[in-house]
């Protein structure tokens, strides 16, 4: 592989890209394609298949650093198991036919829609930074903390001295482990199933808009709303019996009721659509919104990073098998890809630990988004461009069976 200039500054950009968008759990996808496609000079069907296996590389680097990473006031893993098994089935059946109106939209068109979701989001999460700096400025945070330790602390002590009271300490203790294997059967088992359906759907055996290309797509849909029945009975049922015990919750933790269920649902699929139709990754639509929810910033970058692995890991596997990823360029993009995840997120996860400012986790996500609404628009226009001056008409829609 010859090194040129623009190999190097590509590691270095991936490198950086990694470091910041694995910290503020989106991934990447926003600021790796454009680094493939203006500096490194890929071909989009080339770019896209690397940018999914370096996206995978960093979040799982970010996923392994984050199984140390504690929920602020309670002494328990801040990955939130139930937002993880509402939104990634979902997630993944929106991105789905999200992609499917993609392959008929013009590029024109996905570009404008692009532009104004990302330029949104810069506002939103922005105006979550400097409220949640000034929350911190207040010292409400700290204030909050500390006497959430104390409840929590008290409860801990009540169940070693009461014993009506054991059940609390037993949700408290579950919620220390990182592999609940009660909570990863809800991921794993729907995961296959969609993936092995996507697998058939897109391969050479089955026909663009036949019967059973149809049959799959609607089997996808089914699987994913029998899943959502019963996620909604398994969380609901949990939240109650913890509500009853006296689970020491406090005002960043979610109220699982019936409403705030199926809304997280409908979102990770809107997410999931959006994120489809305009051709980026679910996790990136859906960590701002997580945000503007209220959860804690920590528990949404923990919590939005394993989805983007979850994602990610799909759509590696399948590239991989039908042998579409250069290898040899791949490797080296992997390799910068992990060391800087793994940098970004030690030194953000370091400074947050140290200071308690834990805008500065928002912060990094706002400049991860406002440089990708000005530099992925940017490298999509000059391909509009291009089309254009080869006579293309950018406005046209195309088939979907073609």
């Amino acid at each position: 592989m010859p090194i040129k200039w623009q190999t190097i500054i590509g590691f270095i950009s991936i490198f950086i890209a990694a470091g910041m968008s694995n910290a503020s759990g989106l991934g990447g996808g926003l600021l790796f394609i454009p680094v493939l496609l203006l500096i490194m000079n890929f071909y989009p069907h080339e770019a896209i298949p690397i940018s999914k296996i370096v996206i995978f590389a960093g979040a799982l680097t970010s996923f392994i650093q984050n199984t140390k990473v504690k929920r602020p006031g309670r002494n328990s893993k801040a990955l939130n198991y139930n937002l993880v098994i509402v939104n990634a089935p979902n997630l993944l059946i929106g991105t789905v036919l999200g992609v499917t109106l993609n392959k008929i939209l013009p590029n024109a068109l996905i570009l404008f829609f692009l532009c104004l979701l990302l330029f949104f989001y810069s506002y939103k999460t922005f105006k979550t930074f400097l409220k949640l700096h000034r929350e911190e400025s207040n010292v409400e945070l700290h204030s909050m903390s500390s006497q959430f330790n104390t409840i929590s602390q008290r409860s801990v002590n009540n169940d070693i001295n009461n014993q009506e009271e054991r059940p609390i300490e037993y949700e408290i203790n579950k919620d220390k482990f990182l592999l609940r294997w009660d909570k990863l059967k809800y991921i794993l088992v729907p995961f296959l199933i969609m993936a092995g359906l996507s697998i058939i759907r897109e391969s050479e055996i089955v026909s663009k808009c036949s019967s059973l290309y149809w049959i799959l797509m609607f089997s996808f849909l089914a699987v994913v709303l029998i899943y959502d029945y019963y996620i909604f009975n398994h969380i609901e049922t949990e939240y109650n019996y913890r509500k009853i015990i006296n689970f020491p919750y406090d005002d960043r933790d979610i109220n699982w009721t019936k409403e705030t269920i199926i809304k997280l649902c409908v979102i990770g699929f809107l997410a999931g659509f959006i994120a489809g139709v305009i051709g980026i990754g679910g996790g990136v639509v859906l960590g701002p919104i997580l945000l503007d929810l209220g959860i804690h910033p920590i528990v949404g970058t923990v919590t939005t990073n394993m989805l983007v692995l979850i994602t990610s890991s799909s759509t590696t596997f399948q590239f991989i098998l039908f042998k579409m990823l250069n290898v040899q360029y791949g490797i080296f993009c992997i390799i910068f890809s992990a060391v800087g995840s793994y940098c970004g997120t030690y030194l953000v996860n370091t400074y947050v630990k140290k200071t308690g400012k834990q805008s500065f986790i928002v912060f990094i996500l706002f400049c991860v988004v406002i440089i990708s609404a000005i530099v992925l628009p940017l490298s999509s226009l000059l391909n509009i461009i291009n089309d254009y001056k080869k006579g293309y008409d950018i406005f046209e829609f195309e088939s979907l069976c073609l």
